[in-house]
């Protein structure tokens, strides 16, 4: 029964966005865990979470099939253990659950223990081993209430909240008013007040969604069509924002072992750059091919200078040299060019995980190398023009701390992705769910440029501004609103909510354990009193 219930709760999400659905789930879930054994509720709790990963995230066998290029029976086999493994905390969650049920009135199980437990699973497959952290319940609740909550306590705290409301139903009618009042009543509330305000005037943006019906385009078209469209965009737009990883650009990074000439890399063909890819402005000298960087991306540069004009570029950045490439923005103002690196790198597609440990299995399954490297150096922002941006590519829009990191400094927040494996599936609409997520925690406008879609621009709100049809060649002209100020949320981030539960679970520890020592104290009087009695009798 628990796989159809979490199939179920798949409806919760974009594009369906049947969001009281994901109260079902937690509600039905409860009640199994308040009647099982520990093997049942693990039982539960896992089948539950396999049922509504198989569901809401269908399309996850493209990833190792697209990105790690792997056969498409090796690709549903990594995907079904994937599944699998990040299922097991909801197992552990009922497990826990179970323990320490008996030390706990109902009332407070239901509106402590359960929450708490269920976050606890949501944060953790979101975190270890790099984490997975979509379908977490408040990912469902843009169009509820509770949406209000976002700004103060993130995802995680509304989980929180959704899974409280959905045990409520169980207990009696002064429970349920009273979390219907505190929760939902108190999140319509908070979605009047406005946690940021406006620093300085729009700018004007254009968002570049580059479909491209034909396959194997080279590097070069790449290239000239980035440069004819920035150029062309810029008549009408301040910066131009291109999708993830658009174009290759060879770029060496020089050092006492890498040079340019003298029997090292040679001259007629690399020059000297430099790439800032530090926050603070410092630079490193790179050897990047002459003829690929004079023709297309001086101009752009020149032009950008006189104009005042910025580009952010997606761009895999690779060294050969050194065996290394990097999933990469770049941002050219004719001053500087910053680079950002992607932090969080898609699992069993752009790496595998455990490598060091399993580097023997994923040589005997004939899995290839990681397609990128960590980052040089994980910093969220980029300066773009007068305004700093708060960047994330792709599957980090989903990482909610990574995002916040950027405020208070981040004007605004941009984000690149390349959807293009996951056409004609879910994933497209769920990532523009979590991106307008990401928008009200940090109450910041989001602009989002995709190769594909959804090309779009958000505001503080988590309202889609505009966006453009998908794969449909275009581009996205709009104004953004540069923001000051941070939430509750960027500030404390998920601490408050991570407190809750360590309290909750230390106090229900301690209650175990005092509890163990009254009935070892009674039982000792018991035998003692026994003894007495019969000697008594005696």
């Amino acid at each position: 029964m628990l796989l159809p219930i979490g199939g179920l709760t798949a409806l919760a999400f974009a594009p369906f966005n049947f969001s009281l659905l994901a109260l079902l789930a937690p509600c039905y879930l409860f009640f199994i865990w308040e009647h099982a054994k520990p093997r049942q509720a693990f039982a539960a709790g896992w089948f539950y979470n396999v049922g509504l990963l198989s569901s809401a995230g269908y399309w996850l066998y493209l990833t190792p099939q697209s990105l790690g290029k792997i056969s498409p029976l090796l690709s549903i086999v990594f995907t079904v253990t994937f599944i699998s493994v990040m299922s097991l905390y909801m197992g552990v969650a009922g497990w826990l659950y179970v323990q320490l049920r008996a030390k706990c009135a109902k009332p407070y199980r239901a509106l402590l223990l359960f929450p708490c437990l269920w976050v606890f699973a949501e944060w953790w497959r979101g975190w270890f081993l790099t984490g997975f952290p979509w379908f977490n319940l408040g990912d469902a609740q843009l169009d509820s209430p509770l949406v209000g909550w976002l700004p103060l306590i993130g995802v995680y705290g509304v989980s929180l909240l959704v899974a409280a409301s959905a045990s409520s139903l169980l207990l009696s009618w002064r429970y349920r008013v009273t979390v219907i009042v505190l929760f939902w009543l108190g999140g319509a509330a908070l979605q009047q007040i406005d946690w940021t305000h406006k620093q300085g005037e729009p700018f004007s943006i254009a968002a570049v969604q580059a479909y491209l019906s034909k396959d194997g385009i080279g590097n070069i078209e790449q290239l000239e069509t980035v440069q004819r469209v920035t150029q062309t965009a810029w008549q009408t737009s301040d910066v131009v924002v291109w999708p993830e990883t658009q174009f290759t650009l060879h770029a060496t990074a020089l050092n006492d072992e890498t040079q340019i000439g003298d029997g090292g890399l040679d001259p007629n063909i690399w020059a000297t750059y430099e790439l800032s890819i530090q926050d603070n402005g410092q630079t490193q000298q790179f050897a990047i091919i002459k003829p690929m960087f004079e023709t297309y991306l001086r101009p752009l540069e020149q032009m950008a200078k006189q104009q005042h004009k910025q580009v952010v570029l997606g761009v895999r950045i690779q060294d050969r040299q050194h065996g290394i490439m990097h999933n990469s923005l770049l941002v050219l103002d004719g001053e500087q060019r910053w680079v950002y690196d992607k932090q969080h790198l898609v699992p069993f597609g752009e790496i595998f995980p455990l490598r060091p440990w399993l580097n023997w299995l994923w040589h005997w399954l004939e899995v290839k190398g990681d397609s990128f490297n960590p980052p040089r150096r994980e910093q969220p922002q980029l300066p773009v023009g007068q305004h700093i941006a708060g960047v994330s590519i792709c599957y980090e829009i989903g990482f909610a701390g990574q995002v916040a990191a950027a405020l208070p400094n981040a004007d605004f927040l941009l984000t690149s992705s390349s959807d293009a494996i996951f056409l004609n599936t879910a994933e497209i609409a769920q990532h523009l769910q979590v991106a307008r997520i990401r928008a009200i925690e940090n109450g910041r406008w989001l602009v989002r440029a995709g190769t594909v879609g959804v090309t779009a621009v958000i505001n503080e709100k988590g309202q889609v501004i505009q966006q453009l049809p998908l794969t449909e060649q275009g581009v996205l002209y709009q104004t953004v609103q540069p923001m000051q100020g941070g939430t509750p949320y960027s500030v404390w981030r998920d601490i408050p909510v991570m407190l809750v539960f360590v309290f909750v679970l230390i106090v229900l520890m301690l209650r175990v354990k005092l509890s163990c020592r009254a009935d070892k104290a009674i039982a000792v009087i018991r035998h003692d009193a026994c003894c007495l009695n019969q000697n008594l009798q005696d």
